[in-house]
């Protein structure tokens, strides 16, 4: 099999690592240009890719490509046809894309809370959510709290990738 991931993008090192776990062996090339990606896919040059929605869209939608899963725990409302890793047989594979807002430590709490209430009330906007839904993003914010779980738990799960299969830094 030859894949095409998509070099430092997250989804992509964790679909490889699972894809070793399941067994699934084969000629795993990294890239920088995930823009390229699916013109490759598309003329038969490589088997698979881990990408975002945006660049192959069209693509699933013309019948030109095939989504086998999606990576994250449950299926996408923007894609509601396409299973989840877990429903096509590979369990414990979830890795999604995700973007947070940090402010500097110690930012006084009045300050946070005013930041919060805005980025959540524009998170909220029906446009902005049809905008990132175009991008096949779907937009949504969280309270601090589940964010900080969030966080702990990526950070948990990572650790246990990384140290279950002796992955060291190059």
């Amino acid at each position: 099999m030859r894949a095409s991931l998509l070099h430092g993008l997250q989804p992509s090192r964790t679909v490889h690592c699972h894809l070793l776990l399941a067994g699934i062996y084969g000629e795993f090339r990294c890239h920088l240009r995930p823009v390229a990606e699916h013109w490759y896919l598309l003329a038969g040059q490589i088997d698979l890719m881990v990408s975002d929605a945006l660049p192959v869209n069209q693509h699933i939608k013309s019948g030109r490509l095939r989504a086998l899963a999606i990576t994250s725990g449950k299926r996408s409302p923007l894609s509601p046809e396409i299973p989840t890793f877990a429903e096509a047989g590979l369990s414990g594979l979830v890795a999604v894309n995700w973007w947070g807002v940090f402010l500097p430590a110690g930012t006084p709490k009045p300050i946070v809370d005013a930041y919060y209430s805005a980025l959540v009330k524009i998170m909220a906007n029906p446009d902005l959510k049809e905008r990132f839904a175009g991008l096949g993003v779907e937009a949504m914010a969280t309270t601090q709290d589940e964010f900080k779980t969030f966080l702990a738990d990526e950070k948990s799960k990572y650790a246990k990738l990384i140290a279950d299969n002796n992955i060291k830094a190059e």
